[in-house]
């Protein structure tokens, strides 16, 4: 930033101290500049007080500075804000009226010399594109104690879900159901975009992979707008929730999109924004007060700045942090990411597995409640929820924890969250009970902020402070990382202190012993009259250890790694890990398991059994009983117009195969008959799955397929009739030949029809050569008989067919306004048509076996023909033409 020299400029816009009380109140503060020092904008020429007039160069971003001097002549993509819109916008603007943005094409130089002066002009930046930010889904809803909460309540809960990038596609079968497009949709189909919808929402139609975390309605809108749509869209849709899958590289500052949600989300409570951190985790920031620091401070757009929304960075299936995964601190200090989540090639599907959660949590408490969260409260119960990674306590790689569906809904059904209002200099106390000795406290406070002005080097408006005080008396306060600028700072453990730039505050105890807590909020400083906050806590039983995944509901494929969970608070660090199979003898897994890690990755046997798995300490914990079988996938044998034949493998133990049309039963066989009929009627899509049973257990349902797609057609799929010199040979190709009792073959030549051919068939394929063969037009008709009586034939398949030095020409007399046909062997040669002068009529080079010569320029009369092949005549004889 540059002052003027002239402090009589007549620039609307100055510095002033920030401490400083302004005797004329005629002046708009437009933000702070540092910590001693705002902007302001004046009517008059100049404030008292030692204010200074201030040049252009405050209302630049970073890369708007860069452009402007070193690209100034180059053509982008430029938003410039205002404090009110003007009037004359440039051709081609799109224009957003609720948060006064322009964004057009324009140099940095144009720019600067048309609008640099503009008295309401306060920011100035480049439009970057957003990007999807993975590429290709990973599945795995045990990280997050989906599956686990799936058992204990229901999969069945989800409410409206906005999903802003590209379009999804609407007829995939994990979605179909459920998604839909509105006006603010993409254009652009992705397949990224239908992975977001499928973890969020997906069905589980195509097999399990498509199971998403809830059961919502899905609505695409576009990121080529990245400011929050307006209210109404929302409204609309009932939205409670948006997925935000995307970046736009590394940007460390907070602008008019980060603004924009603040200030959108203050005044909206109802929706709450959920956004990927970005893939850019080993990403140096070239800018901000973290510039230089290794892959540190990288989250990949200032809209993940914001403070209102919430955050998500990826950990993997043993809840390590994935390097690619975006971290924090924010430009200012704060902790970013809030949370992770399982992210198999990106933040994308961690952003989405949260979203899916907050969709649970909001059908759940709907269902259960009557009403619905608002986004302040469901922020607060996912954190308050999560589960502690990575280094102890929050840090800018894992933020406050890795998001657990089953806490969140413990902490609601508990009721272990108030929200209430504070006022300035003023304090609220909670009275909660410790009924017995606990593990792992949460205690989080939470605030939507109000919106700070566009490039604040400080964003929190209103600090709140949290603390814990217990009868004995002992005061406990939040932990508190170091923000300096240093990496050894930054990697320093939180510590017990006020914090002053957050707007989340977590207080966390390993142990809590029973009795009286109070829970104090209090205000230090308000830019508002009051603030109103949630506050949540969760807790752990102590001396527990339950199973997480696998239970009763799930179910193990054979030869597959997996990971098996459970939740310990025990002492014992260790115990013995076992697995018992049909209820025969223990086996021991592992002598020394690390019970507070909490998995265990376990390879599947090749077996059809009930498995159990069990930790010894001092005591059994023992697990559900899981079911283990291979994945039963079906082929189709026959595809006929009214009917289907379905074949799948023998499984001994299996009892029964449900046949599903999407996620409907059409049709239960015994499993041992490994062939089922189905009538086509029956399905009212193109795609079916199976389902095995065990004795009323049900097992994992197959991939679905397209039955219509797989290449198969009726009884007979195909008949291939090959020529050689001197034979013809059928091949026949049969579907569900099992069923079939005789094949026989009907030959039609020179008009006379016979039977030439019957078997009955030993497998697919059925092959006849015939060899009592006559120059001309040969059909053969293939018949089946079932074994239920029935005759199916297949259209009849035709062959031209000439000897050696034999050609037939036809019809005889022919018509001029039709055409001749002449069947030869003679390829390579030439058929002429020769008038009773001698003149060649026509010269017909001769390609195919049948040729169709047309006869139009002819005149009616007596003519001659000849086919000569390399040079000599080979046949000759005489055609009418009528």
């Amino acid at each position: 930033m540059v002052i003027t020299d002239d402090e009589t400029s007549s620039g609307p816009f100055f510095l002033v101290p920030r401490r400083q009380t302004m005797i004329t109140s005629n002046f708009i503060r437009i933000r702070n500049y540092d910590k001693d020092w705002q902007i302001v904008k004046t009517a008059e020429n100049k404030i008292s007080f030692g204010s200074y007039p201030i040049n252009n160069s405050w209302k630049w971003s970073v890369k708007g500075k860069e452009s402007l001097e070193n690209e100034a002549k180059v053509v982008r993509e430029f938003k410039l804000t205002f404090l009110t819109l003007p009037i004359n916008a440039p051709a081609k603007t799109k224009i957003n009226q609720q948060y006064k943005t322009l964004i057009f094409k324009s140099s940095a130089l144009q720019i600067e010399k048309k609008w640099g002066d503009h008295p309401d002009l306060i920011w100035v930046d480049l439009n970057r594109k957003a990007t999807e930010e993975s590429l290709i889904r990973k599945h795995d809803l045990t990280v997050n104690d989906v599956l686990f909460s799936h058992s204990l309540y229901s999969d069945q809960y989800g409410t409206e879900v906005s999903i802003k990038e590209q379009t999804f596609n609407i007829n995939d079968i994990d979605i179909e159901q459920s998604a839909e497009l509105t006006e603010l949709s993409s254009s652009a189909t992705t397949d990224h975009a239908t992975d977001m919808a499928t973890l969020i929402g997906g069905l589980g139609v195509s097999f399990k992979t498509g199971k998403g975390v809830s059961v919502s309605s899905l609505y695409a809108t576009s990121f080529d707008n990245l400011f929050p749509e307006e209210l109404r869209y929302y409204q609309q849709y009932g939205i409670k929730v948006e997925n935000h899958s995307y970046g736009v590289g590394v940007e460390n500052f907070y602008g008019v999109e980060a603004q924009a949600y603040d200030q959108f989300t203050f005044e909206n409570p109802e929706v709450l924004h959920i956004f990927s951190s970005g893939n850019a985790g080993g990403f140096t920031a070239l800018e901000g007060n973290y510039a230089g620091l290794q892959q540190i401070s990288n989250l990949t757009g200032t809209f993940k700045q914001s403070k209102n929304t919430l955050t998500v960075g990826a950990i993997d299936s043993i809840y390590q942090l994935k390097t690619f995964s975006s971290r924090g601190p924010t430009f200012d200090g704060r902790v970013k990411p809030e949370l992770v989540a399982y992210g198999g090639d990106g933040s994308s599907d961690a952003a989405a597995i949260v979203s899916g959660i907050a969709a649970y949590m909001q059908g759940y408490t709907l269902r259960n409640y009557g009403s619905t969260l608002t986004s302040e409260q469901l922020k607060a119960l996912l954190i308050a929820g999560a589960e502690d990674v990575g280094a102890s306590g929050p840090d800018y790689f894992t933020g406050f924890g890795n998001a657990s569906l089953s806490n969140s809904l413990t902490i609601q059904q508990n009721d272990w969250h108030i929200s209430d209002s504070v006022s300035e200099f003023d304090e609220q106390i909670y009275t909660i009970e410790i009924s017995r000795r606990a593990k792992n406290f949460r205690v989080v406070l939470y605030w939507h902020d109000p919106a700070a002005a566009i490039n604040e080097p400080h964003t929190l408006m209103n600090d709140l402070a949290l603390s814990l005080t217990s009868t004995a008396p002992q005061v406990y306060q939040p932990l508190v990382l170091s923000n300096f600028p240093h990496i050894d700072s930054l990697m320093r453990l939180a510590r017990p202190g006020l914090d002053h730039k957050n707007n989340v505050e977590l207080i966390a105890l390993d142990e809590i012993e029973e009795g009286t807590y109070e829970i104090n909020i209090s205000a230090n400083e308000l830019t508002t009259s009051s603030q109103s906050y949630t506050v949540a806590y969760f807790m752990e039983t102590n001396d527990s250890l339950f199973w997480t995944y696998p239970t009763s509901d799930d179910v193990l494929l054979s030869n597959e790694e997996t990971i098996i969970r459970w939740n310990s608070t025990l002492e014992s660090e260790t115990g013995q890990l076992f697995v018992q199979i049909d209820g025969g003898e223990p086996k021991l897994l592992d002598a020394t398991v690390d019970l507070q890690l909490g998995l265990y990755s376990y390879s599947v046997p090749d077996t059809v059994a009930n498995v159990r798995f069990f930790i010894e300490t001092d005591r059994i914990f023992l697990s559900d009983a899981i079911l283990v079988h291979p994945l039963i996938n079906p082929e189709v044998l026959l595809l006929c117009q009214d009917s289907i034949a379905l074949t799948w493998p023998k499984v001994g133990a299996a009892s029964d195969i449900l046949v599903y049309d999407l996620s409907f039963v059409i049709s239960a066989f015994e499993a041992e008959d490994s062939l089922g009929f189905l009538s086509r009627s029956q399905f009212s899509s193109d795609f079916l799955a199976i389902q095995p049973f065990f004795e009323g257990i049900a097992g994992e349902r197959s991939y679905a397929l397209n039955y219509t797609q797989q290449g198969i057609g009726c009884y007979i799929s195909n008949v291939i009739a090959r020529k050689f010199a001197q034979s013809i040979e059928l091949e026949i190709n049969l579907n569900a030949w099992q069923v079939i009792d005789e094949v026989r073959i009907e030959k039609t030549s020179k008009g006379v029809m016979t039977e030439v051919f019957s078997t009955n068939p030993s497998g697919p394929i059925v092959s006849f050569v015939d060899r009592d063969l006559k120059t001309g037009i040969i059909e053969y008709q293939v018949n089946v008989t079932l074994s239920s009586g029935r005759e199916i034939s297949f259209e009849k398949q035709t062959v031209y067919y000439a000897n050696a030095r034999e050609t037939i020409v036809g019809p005889v007399p022919a018509n001029r306004s039709a055409e001749l046909s002449v069947i030869t062997d003679a390829l390579g040669g030439v058929f002429q048509i020769i008038s009773p002068d001698g003149k060649i009529q026509l010269n017909w080079p001769i390609v195919n076996t049948i040729e169709y010569l047309p006869l139009s320029n002819l005149k009616s009369g007596i003519y001659f023909y000849r086919v000569t092949l390399e040079g000599s005549i080979r046949e000759s004889g005489k055609i009418i033409i009528e």
